[in-house]
Formats: C-alpha cells, structure tokens, sequence
C-alpha cells in the first residue's frame, strides 16, 4: 500500500470536512524510522507545515490516525500558525522539554488541542487513539501519555455528554 497516499487522502478528507482554515496552507508529511519515541507532532519549515509521522503508524487503524492528525491539524491552527519558522522550531524543543519534564507548558497545549478534536468532530478517533495506547503500551508509558495532558477516554466521553 502506499502509505504516502493513505496519509494525504486522511489529510485532505479531515480539512474538507472539519477544517476549511487550513484549505489554503500547505500541509505535508514526513515518515520517520520507527525507533524514535513519537508518534507525530508538527514542523513548519519554508513556510509549510509538515506533519511528522512514525512509520509504526502504518498498521495502525484508521479511526485512530483520524484523531492522529486531526490533533495534529489542531496544533497547526492554535499553535504554529502563529510562529515562524525558528520560533516553531524552538517552541517544538521547549514542549519536548516540558513533555520530558512533565511541566503544564505541554499539559495545557495537549488539553486544549484534544478538546479542540472533539468541537471539530473526532471523539470517537481520540477514544481509538486512546485504546489503540491501551492496547500496545505498558501502564506507565499510557499513565505519562496522560499526564502529558492529553485526554483520557472517561474525560472525552464526559465532554461529549455535556454537549
């Protein structure tokens, strides 16, 4: 399968459906090896922005990727949008340094783009993102996603509810 294909068609299908702010920005990805101990985040770079993906996201199922990168596309509207290319750069070094030293810089951002998701649309895809974690990593890898901010499915379920 072409997963460069895969990718493009979520994009282009998440920003049609959910994010007409994003029609005119040029969104790109790129794969990284599956050793390094992420899954996506954003990078602007020449005044596009790039989506950094895992390669151990190929297999993944697609309800989870959707909310993958309908996060990710959260990120570029309420966080890089707003920066240029070396403050993008460093506000990238600064949350992995907040996400590694567990600070509320990166607790706050996570939080706010989740529930972000889910005003557009993608709870069902951050409850699979969240199973998807549940189901591949141990109990503490899934416990410091958490506190990392992002939220957790009884959270998510509740925020639908109170809709």
């Amino acid at each position: 399968m072409d997963y460069a294909e895969k990718y493009r068609g979520i994009i282009n299908s998440l920003i049609r459906k959910s994010f007409p702010d994003l029609k005119r920005e040029k969104i790109g990805f790129i794969e990284v090896p599956k050793i390094l101990p992420f899954w996506s985040f954003v990078q602007k770079i020449n005044g596009k922005y790039y989506i950094i993906i895992n390669k151990s996201r190929r297999k993944t199922n697609i309800s989870s990727l959707k909310g993958q990168l309908a996060h990710e596309l959260c990120h570029i509207i309420y966080v890089h949008s707003k920066m240029g290319g070396f403050k993008d750069f460093f506000y990238n070094c600064i949350k992995f340094l907040s996400e590694l030293f567990n600070t509320s810089f990166s607790r706050k951002t996570e939080e706010k783009i989740d529930k972000e998701s889910i005003k557009r649309g993608y709870s069902r895809d951050l409850i699979s993102r969240n199973q998807e974690w549940e189901s591949l990593f141990s109990e503490m890898i899934v416990k410091n996603l958490y506190k990392r901010g992002y939220l957790r499915t009884e959270q998510i379920k509740k925020l639908i509810k109170t809709k």
